[in-house]
């Protein structure tokens, strides 16, 4: 699900002078939600904020439109909205899966095209933890993404009772493709009280969970979530950035069958 509406009325909150501009693009996981495609946020940074930051406006990507035609007018629309100009952008942040290929593959380089023309830092966000920061209240779960056939790629995520998250220290590197069986060993190590999973989960993880009384929660996207979660990280070298894949895009698999 995407917590991200097109149809949310608000007045876009006017950024001061001398702070810092966040762009955060969440675009990962396009087939979450009928609502939209996807989304994008403008924040400034606020010290004093529980968060870090005020959030200036948020955006979403139709269902229908192709990212490759509608992320970059998304992003200059909502600049206008909320009085930004490109050049006040210092901070770009962007969920780099896993998830659809090419909603990954255009969210990257827009987000590296924009960087490298404002000289804007980048921030590369697990798409995982940006799951995480909605679901922080589950206590011992694991995120499922990326489900394909009787597997997917889980991240494990802990919280206390007052939701403080305690998130692996690399999101994108302890995360791994599991089965059932791997799954099932996770739990047995972890404890998971939820799993946050979309209606792609696999069938026979989702018996096996609803079995043993473990939580299924669904997953939310957002690119406000995407900004708040790329606070716990650093930037990236604008060369390095990359799309999260587990596994060979089908694409490329299909093309090397053919030869």
């Amino acid at each position: 699900m995407w917590s991200d509406s097109p149809a949310l009325p608000y007045t876009p909150a006017v950024p001061e002078a001398a702070d810092l501009i966040t762009l955060g693009i969440e675009t990962s996981n396009p087939s979450a939600s009928a609502r939209a495609a996807g989304a994008i946020a403008l924040a400034s940074d606020t010290p004093d904020s529980p968060r870090g930051f005020r959030l200036l406006g948020m955006r979403a990507l139709h269902p229908g439109a192709r990212h490759d035609d509608a992320l970059m007018p998304a992003v200059e629309a909502l600049c206008v909205r909320c009085g930004v100009t490109p050049r006040d952008i210092g901070r770009i942040t962007v969920s780099i899966g896993p998830g659809g290929f090419t909603g990954l593959r255009i969210a990257v380089t827009t987000a590296r095209f924009i960087a490298e023309a404002v000289d804007a830092e980048l921030v590369a966000v697990p798409s995982a933890l940006v799951v995480a920061m909605k679901r922080r209240r589950l206590g011992r779960f694991a995120v499922l993404l990326a489900s394909k056939r009787d597997t997917a790629w889980a991240t494990c995520f802990e919280s206390d009772e007052a939701g403080a998250l305690r998130a692996p220290t690399d999101a994108a590197t302890e995360g791994r493709i599991v089965d059932l069986a791997s799954l099932q060993a996770l739990h047995r190590e972890k404890q998971l009280e939820a799993i946050v999973a979309d209606r792609h989960m696999p069938a026979p993880m989702r018996a096996w969970a609803e079995q043993e009384n473990i939580r299924i929660a669904p997953p939310w996207f957002g690119a406000a979530r995407c900004i708040e979660a790329a606070r716990r990280l650093t930037p990236v070298d604008r060369l390095q950035l990359a799309p999260l894949y587990p596994r060979e895009p089908e694409a490329l698999t299909k093309w090397r069958d053919r030869r």
